[in-house]
């Protein structure tokens, strides 16, 4: 289940989405402030957003980020972290060099500053 911190100003974080959480996310930030989400947004070489959610969709596993609420001109939902079997990584869109690399049990994480 994803956990949302605390709101600062137009910032938010959350960890631990789904396909499912980020979809429900997105239809949440078009449905509350008019702004169709960018699904091919990416963090600094990270995997667009769109991507994240067809991979967590195919093999599952989770996704962290934060969001920029309206009406901030650069609104916005960004995936920076993902944790997916091993098997899914190269299924990942705009994969350069993330800050960092982990494995436990199968899976990997990776996260872009």
């Amino acid at each position: 289940m994803v956990e949302y911190g605390k709101k600062l100003g137009n910032f938010q974080r959350f960890k631990g989405a789904t396909a499912e959480d980020l979809e429900a996310m997105i239809r949440d930030f078009d449905g509350r402030f008019g702004i169709k989400v960018d699904m091919g947004d990416n963090q600094n070489g990270g995997p667009t957003l769109g991507n994240v959610i067809e991979v967590l969709k195919k093999y599952g596993g989770y996704a962290s980020g934060y969001i920029i609420y309206s009406p901030r001109d650069d609104a916005r939902i960004t995936v920076d972290t993902v944790v997916i079997p091993e098997k899914a990584i190269f299924e990942l869109d705009n994969v350069v060099n993330p800050d960092d690399v982990w494995r436990e049990g199968g899976m990997v994480g990776m996260w872009w500053d």
